[in-house]
């Protein structure tokens, strides 16, 4: 018997997808029946992962990059940033003209500045890509606007901005206490990413999930595609960078699978030796 830790978007679904390919769903439910247990592992919150929950009877997720973890739909981690420090957090975003937004256990908001960059068509001429990708995140991820932020606890954050400069500079500032992910691709304009907290990451909470159910990390796989992967893949016995990981992630993980999109998840399984 295998704990098995799974990424959601771009290893289970498709990047902002809500829906568990065919030949995925097929893989966990093989899996399921050779007596594996199997746990989303994601950067989502309760909120974006419980649509993907929903479809599978998974035994566990770990949300919010390790920040939120259940297990047969009971908490055992719960670690929600101080509110002081998410303020600080979006002020120094703010100051080198990035924008932020807010992930709680259950909403997403934006800060102010975005949601009024966003309703003032004027100010984004000529950001029509951007525009492009964050109608594509906000939709799929239900990002509301700030004026619905009633202060609730903060878990991590996501940043946007456009300058390779100043995005080096907030990296520098929050580094003592943010492991900060940037998720574009090199050589991309747009700078998008998450601030994640350094009390936590996916493979601590792999490792808590362990510890509570007794089982050996000798006894563990994972499959990722994400910067914020590297700790959940460096920490199971056997981690597989799906074929459409980020670079900065393919050169530090030795073992790989097809991509998503090529039943890259249902060959990553046999290749595991999960499934036959």
């Amino acid at each position: 018997m295998k704990l098995v830790f799974l990424d959601i978007d771009g290893t289970l679904t498709p990047p902002a997808g809500h829906t568990i390919p065919a030949s995925a769903l097929e893989a966990l439910k093989r899996a399921k029946k050779n007596g594996h247990r199997l746990f989303l592992c994601s950067g989502r919150n309760r909120e974006m992962y419980q649509p993907i929950a929903a479809q599978f009877p998974f035994d566990g997720a770990i949300g919010c990059a390790g920040g939120w973890i259940e297990i047969d739909g009971q908490p055992i981690f719960d670690s929600p940033l101080e509110e002081s420090v998410v303020e600080h957090t979006v002020q120094i975003l703010h100051d080198h003209d990035f924008y932020a937004v807010r992930e709680c256990l259950d909403g997403s908001f934006m800060d102010e500045r975005l949601t009024d960059l966003l309703s003032n068509p004027a100010a984004v001429k000529g950001k029509e890509e951007w525009l492009r990708w964050q109608k594509t995140m906000g939709e799929a991820f239900g990002w509301q606007p700030s004026q619905n932020y009633h202060g609730d606890a903060v878990y991590k954050l996501v940043f946007i901005g456009f300058d390779a400069d100043q995005m080096a500079r907030i990296t520098e500032l929050l580094d003592p206490l943010f492991r900060v992910c940037v998720h574009n691709a090199p050589g991309e304009a747009l700078f998008n990413g998450e601030l994640i907290p350094r009390a936590f990451d996916k493979g601590r909470a792999v490792a808590c999930i362990c510890e509570k159910l007794g089982i050996s990390l000798s006894d563990t796989v994972a499959f990722g595609d994400s910067p914020n992967d590297l700790e959940m893949l460096q920490t199971v016995q056997l981690g597989f960078a799906m074929g459409n990981a980020h670079p900065a992630l393919k050169a530090q993980i030795p073992h790989s699978c097809p991509r998503f999109d090529e039943n890259g998840l249902f060959k990553g399984f046999e290749m595991a030796g999960l499934i036959e």
